[in-house]
Formats: structure tokens, sequence, C-alpha cells
């Protein structure tokens, strides 16, 4: 029949028989049933109640009739079904109380007219779209009652997320076909979802299935939830495994057996045995494992921020699914104080977007580097970044802990995801998603802003309490404890040396147009990355020959004294700097610290009864001043050289005696302690620190910390020159970077000049030889986790083949074919 005329279909005349004998369809019934037991809810009626698409006027003529509403508004936007409704009212002496209106959705309706809005027989997404276009709230609108014929998962997490709470749902078949019916309160004085809410997995399955109707065990879900899993297990069939689509039908498969499980067990979760300390305990299965460690915080000496169960890191916002073991990582931990780090990160950030749209400006927050604990931050757009500024960001996040918010994690197909950033002005985002393996990302939520972190964060805003932002040169720093102290903010030690090299060094890849990953895989990829290493190499270059002259005009320098960190390319650079000095007319002998070792015997201890190599008690410290005494006053000394394999000082018959033009270039970590070389004055030695100081960054919210580069190097060159296993190096790892800590850093600002070692490339480069020997540390081994987390990094980059290094690159101490001795 033609809708837009009078003439009625056959299931309208139906209707209209019941109608008429006061029999009304099981649908029409149901929905009648619940705007009565909105109505009891405001005293027994509505003032007045709207039927928006009322097709034939029978929903607002029974609403009169039974007393639900004492005014109605029948509504829809095609002329001809008004015109059956007309009719219908004016038939049942109702034209006084009804009001028939010809317009679209709520459009129709004036601020503070209807109580309760109808929305049924209609698609969800034209539901949504109604409830978009005009807002129930500032219409004052208290209730609604929808019958979405489709979309109904999103149709949920649609209310949900703009505080339209289900308070009821019914699900009936009429005519051999299912009906939905949602009673939504659009103002709810308080939530009957707190214990789906606190649960991902209850989430998930009442925004599938519907949390009224899980909880009645209703007869019509089970039923159509078994149809539909028999036709699954027949699409499965039909589909290759791993595809996409399989996936997705699997995820739903699982989802329909854990609904199943709940509505035969009357809603009751199975329980799930776990292992802490070696005692037996109990949990819901699906219970958060953010419950779980709220029950173990008082066991343990640092916040927990994450659990290993079955072996496996897993954050706080997920549910426990199976039997096992659980331990608990802390912030005090190398992992958890990282997820503390980026669950800041992403609050800052945050602030940064929430002053962005209050004052409607576009802002942008870059992660550069840190400086001790605390994180050097650029924050772009047309905005003064000044202490008011830093002062507002500090207060938001505040509130932001205050308020408790839930970090939540959601998995999007690749695509999706790079259409989000896309949406949110990320092309750094964009542009790293592009060459990523894996077809899905993960993707995190605060407060309705999105984005991407690399690796794990906190469950909600309260666990980052400790914080300070302020004002810093020409952007803003975010002060964060230190794993060490994890309660309290660390003490903050201006390194404007240091601080220099870094904004210096970032300056230099903006202007080449590398700030993140997904800027050098566009060059890789483009075949400019020869062109980049080259120009790379010559800066390099450049600066080691701008250091050389310093050394030239500064008279009467005989010791330069090169240390940095573990792995900073200390040999390569010293041969390179000699090189160069040597066009000044300068004759440099190179000495290694090391050399100058106590034998193995006279070393100092650790704690754990292991030897202590990176204190300076290490050093015979006399035996070598006594040596640069003599050779300063131009006496014939011979040089010791240290036996590794013997662990010995050893005389090998190498003397060597100081001309005019000669100078020693010594290099080891302990070079620019005073204590090292006390004996020497002042005015003849030339300070350099070197270390890998990396400043490309994964995206603009994720650093890539200089500690990364520097194990990375030393694991391959550990495996290329001593045999060492990825394993051995990754334990090893911790100590060393106590040692550094401890003799190296706190002497950085005291060098004459900083040299950062860094290239640009170099992942994409150490990567090819990195990720073999990661692969080789079993699940079993304690450093799986962090091999899969450095292999999960490495990842983010295109290969690079080594042949294009020049054979003086200082990567090439560490992949191998250098022409220096190294």
């Amino acid at each position: 029949m033609n809708r837009s005329g009078i003439d009625t279909d056959q299931r309208e005349i139906q209707e209209l028989n019941r109608s008429t004998g006061r029999h009304l369809s099981k649908r029409l019934e149901t929905v009648l049933s619940m705007a009565e037991d909105a109505a009891q809810a405001h005293g027994g009626s509505f003032a007045c109640a709207a039927d928006i698409g009322c097709d034939h006027g029978y929903t607002a003529i029974e609403l009169i009739r039974r007393g639900i509403a004492e005014h109605a508004i029948a509504a829809d936007v095609r002329p001809g079904p008004l015109v059956r409704a007309k009719q219908h009212i004016a038939e049942s002496g109702y034209n006084e109380k009804i009001d028939a209106r010809c317009g679209s959705g709520l459009s129709i309706l004036k601020p503070g007219e209807a109580g309760i809005v109808l929305l049924t027989g209609m698609g969800g997404r034209l539901i949504r779209r109604l409830l978009t276009e005009d807002d129930p709230v500032a219409l004052g609108v208290t209730d609604l009652l929808l019958g979405p014929q489709s979309e109904l998962w999103e149709m949920r997490i649609f209310l949900r997320e703009r505080g339209l709470q289900i308070v009821d749902e019914q699900m009936l078949s009429e005519d051999g076909k299912d009906y939905h019916l949602m009673r939504v309160v659009v103002r709810p004085e308080r939530s009957i979802w707190t214990d789906a809410a606190a649960d991902p997995v209850m989430e998930r399955l009442r925004d599938r299935f519907g949390l009224h109707l899980l909880k009645r065990c209703d007869p019509g879900l089970i039923c159509s939830m078994k149809r539909r899993l028999e036709l699954l297990e027949e699409l499965l069939t039909k589909i290759p495994d791993g595809s996409e689509r399989a996936a997705q039908y699997m995820a739903e498969k699982a989802d329909i057996l854990s609904a199943l499980v709940m509505t035969n067990n009357k809603g009751e979760r199975p329980m799930i045995q776990l292992t802490v300390n070696q005692k037996e305990y109990e949990y819901p299965e699906g219970t958060l494992f953010e419950k779980i460690a709220g029950d173990f915080q008082d066991s343990v000496s640092a916040p927990i921020s994450g659990v290993v169960h079955n072996g496996k890191i897993k954050e706080l916002i997920k549910p426990v699914d199976e039997s096992g073991t659980l331990s608990f990582i802390t912030i005090a931990d190398n992992i958890g104080s990282k997820t503390y780090v980026r669950s800041a990160t992403m609050m800052l950030v945050k602030a940064v977007r929430d002053i962005a749209e209050e004052r409607h400006i576009r802002l942008s927050a870059k992660v550069e580097f840190t400086i001790g604990a605390a994180y050097y931050i650029t924050i772009h757009g047309p905005v003064t970044v000044d202490a008011a500024l830093a002062a507002d960001l500090e207060q938001r996040m505040r509130d932001m802990t205050n308020a408790a918010l839930p970090i939540t994690k959601k998995t999007l197909a690749k695509e999706k995801a790079i259409a989000l950033f896309r949406e949110q002005g990320m092309e750094d985002k964009v542009r790293l998603f592009r060459y990523r393996r894996s077809s899905e990302v993960n993707v995190y939520t605060l407060d309705g802003y999105h984005d991407y972190y690399y690796g794990h964060m906190l469950s909600n805003t309260s666990q980052v309490k400790v914080f300070h932002v302020e004002h810093y040169r020409e952007g803003i720093l975010l002060h964060l404890p230190s794993k060490q102290a994890p309660e309290k903010l660390a003490e903050f030690i201006p390194r404007e040396k240091l601080c220099d090299t870094m904004c210096s060094s970032a300056e230099w890849g903006h202007k080449m147009g590398i700030d993140c990953v997904g800027d050098l895989n566009d060059i890789v990829c483009s075949g400019g990355i020869t062109d980049m290493i080259l120009v790379q190499e010559a800066l390099q270059e450049r600066r080691i020959g701008a250091i050389a002259q310093q050394i030239h005009d500064r008279k009467g320098i005989k010791f330069v004294m090169i240390a940095g960190p573990s792995s900073s390319g200390k040999t390569s650079f010293a041969h390179r700097l000699s090189i160069q000095m040597r066009t000044y007319g300068i004759n440099p002998h190179l000495i290694s610290l090391d050399d100058y070792f106590k034998n193995r015997e006279d070393t100092p201890l650790n704690a754990d009864g292991s030897y202590n190599y990176e204190c300076l008690g290490a050093i015979d410290v006399e035996g070598f001043n006594r040596d640069m005494v003599q050779l300063l006053k131009g006496e014939r000394v011979e040089m010791p050289r240290f036996n590794f394999i013997s662990g010995r000082r050893e005389a090998h018959g190498d003397y060597l005696q100081l001309g005019e033009d000669d100078v020693l270039v010594i290099e080891g970590i302990h070079g620019l302690n005073e204590e090292m070389s006390h004996a020497l004055p002042a005015e003849s030695k030339f300070r350099i620190y070197i270390s890998a100081l990396t400043t490309l960054n994964i995206d603009d919210h994720n650093r890539i910390p200089t500690t990364d580069g520097r194990l990375l190097r030393r694991i391959v060159r550990d495996a290329r020159t001593r045999g060492n296993s990825a394993r051995k190096t990754i334990s090893m790892w911790p100590s060393v970077r106590a040692g550094e800590e401890e003799n190296i850093f706190p002497f950085q600002e005291s060098a004459d000049v900083m040299f950062n070692s860094a290239e640009l490339y170099e992942l994409s480069v150490i990567k090819q030889y990195a990720e073999p020997l990661l692969f080789a540390i079993g699940k079993e081994d304690p450093e799986y986790h962090e091999a899969k987390r450095l292999l999960k990094f490495l990842d983010y980059f295109v290969g690079v083949d080594a042949q294009a290094l020049p054979h003086n690159s200082i990567c090439r101490e560490f992949v191998g074919g250098s022409c220096f001795r190294v």
C-alpha cells in the first residue's frame, strides 16, 4: 500500500481491529506498560507525552485513555500517517488533549513541553540521529521510551556515553519478529550500572545483549542467542581462519557463550582460583585486576600499577578470565614506573586539549625529552606558554585525579584507528600506523579524549597523585617521581648543558623533517635514506671538528677527558676526534681508563657478591695520577694494559713520552670525576661528555628513552664482540644503569662540551641485528618481558641495511664493520 496516503497496509488493519476492540498488539501493550511504569515513577502521570513517528495515533490515544499522560503530542514527519492519526484522534474524542504535529524528531517540541518522549518502530541509527540533533536534556525531557529495530549494541553505547540510563529493557516476539524496547531515564539520580561499569566484561555483554535482559535470564534473549550461535558456527566454516571477519565472529561467539553461562547460572559468574604468594584465593570470573590489586595493596610497599597473570603482564583494567598464578607490579618497578609516566602524560595532554576546546583554538603538545625525572614538553599553537598556563594545566590534572576518571582501552582495526587520529589532527600517529604490520591498534580513552600509548596504562586518574607542572624555557616541565622513591616528587637538578644539547638535536631533527618514527619510515620507503645518513654523518663530523678546534684554541691542553654512559660510542668518538685534532697539528694518543682497573682480587664487590666494575674504587686512581703527572713533566712512562681474561694489569713495553704537540685522549666512565684526575692542573684538562641522547620520538606523545637506544646498542655489540646473549646483557643492565646514576650523570654538567652520539637512522639499522637476539629469549626467562617490549618497539621501524653506513660511523662500533679498533 501507499504509505503516503490514507490507505493502510495489512499490519495496520490488524492494529486497527485490535484497537477498536480494545485488544492492542503485544508490542503496543508492552510500550504502554513501560510508559505506565515511567509515569508511576513521576507520581502517576506525565503532564505531557510525545509520540514521535506516531503512524496511526493509537499510542497517543491510549496514553490519554489510561491516564499515563494528561496531554499528548502525536508527531510524524510524513503527512500521510499524520492525516490518519488526526482521523483516529477525532474518533476517540481526545482532540483537545492530543496535538497532532508534522515535523522531524524532537524538533517539534518546545523546551519543557514533554516529560516523556516515545521513539519506537524506527531504526537505531535514526533514533540516535534524532537524539543528537535535538538534545532531550535541553528540552527538559525526563524519560525516553525507545524501540530501535536495529543496531541495538550501538544504541546502548550511545545512551551510556551520554548519561542516558536504561532502567528497563523488554524483548518480545510477534508475528515472527523480535522487538526490543528500552525505558530510559535522561537525568538519573543514581546509577544501577555500577557493577557493569566497573567490569569491562560485563560492560561489553551489557552493551551487546542488555543488562536487564541478562539479569532476568530473559527467555526471548536466550532463544535469540542460541539461534545466533548456530548461525555463527555455520558462518565460521565458510570464511578463512585468521581473517578480520572470522575474528569478529569468534569474539561474538565468545560473548554469547559467556552470556549463556551467566543466564544458566541466574547471572552468577563462575569462580576463578588464583595463587598469590603461594596462597589460594577465589574471585568471580570477570573481576577486574584493579579490584584484586586493592585487596593486596597493603602487602606491597608501593602502589600497584599492573599484574603478572600466568606469566603475562596485564593492566588493572583487564578482567581475570582464567585460574592461575598472580603477582603484582608496583610503580617502584621499571615497568610500573613507565606505566605511571604514560598515564600522567595522557592526563597532561588531555588538559592541553581541554584548554584548546574552551578557548576555541588548536593546540598540540609534544613530549620532547627528560631531564632527570622531569619531562620537557612543548606546546604548539596560539597560546602564551608561561607560569599561568602551567598552573592551569596542573589544576586540571588535579581535577582529573580527584574525579577518578577511568582510562579505558579498546582495540580498533588499524584503518579505523588511523581515521580516528586523523580526525583528531594527530598526523604523527597517522604516519606511524601506516607502517604497522598488526591489523589492530589499542586506543586509550580518557573522558572522551582518545590517544595511543606505547605500553601499559593505569586504570584511572586517581592513581596519578604525585606530579607538578611548571613553566621551563620555551615549554613546560612535568615533574614526576622516580622509581626509587615512587610516592614523592624527585628533586629537580637543572642540567642546562644537557638541555641545550637535547634542544639543539631536536631542532636539527625538525629541520630535517624527522620528528617521529613515521617521518623516518617515510624517508626509508621513498628511497632517501642514503642521503639522510650521509647528512647525519656530515653533521656529526662537523661537530667533532668544532670540538677539535676548541681544544686547539685553548692553549695548554694536555688531557682530553671523555666520559659517558655505557654504549655511548666513546671509542669511535675518541678515534674520530683524534683524526680531527691531527688536522690542527695536534698529535693525540688514545688511553682507556679501563687499563687502570685494579687486579680482580682488589675489585670492590656489590651487595650480592659480584664485582663492581662501575665504581671509582675499581680504578687504580693513584696509579693513574702518578703516570699522568710524570707524562706531564715530560718523563717516559710504561703504559699498562688490562687483561680482561686474567683480570690483571699487564706490562707490554708500551712506553709513552709527551712532546710539545702531544695530547692524551682519555676515555672512560669516570673521566669527568675530578677525583679521577685530582693531581692534574685544571687548565691542562678539556672535558667532554658523550651520550646517545635520542630525540627521535615514536610519536608526539611517546618518546624513545635514551636508555632504550643504548641498551639495544649494547645487546648487539655484546653479542658480536663478547659472545654474550641478549638475556645476559638485559640481566646486567640494571646494575650498569645504577653505576651510571652514581658515577657519570652527577658530573655531566662539569663538561666543557657535550656531544650527542645518537643518529636519527640508527634504530632502523640496529633492528636487523637486535631482533634475532631478542627472539632467542624464552618465556621462561626473567628477561622475557623486557625482550618482548623491545621487540614491539623495534616493530615500529622499517629496517635499513647497514651497507650504506660509512666505515667510521659511530653506529659501526655496534653493528660491526668499523675502520677503527673498537
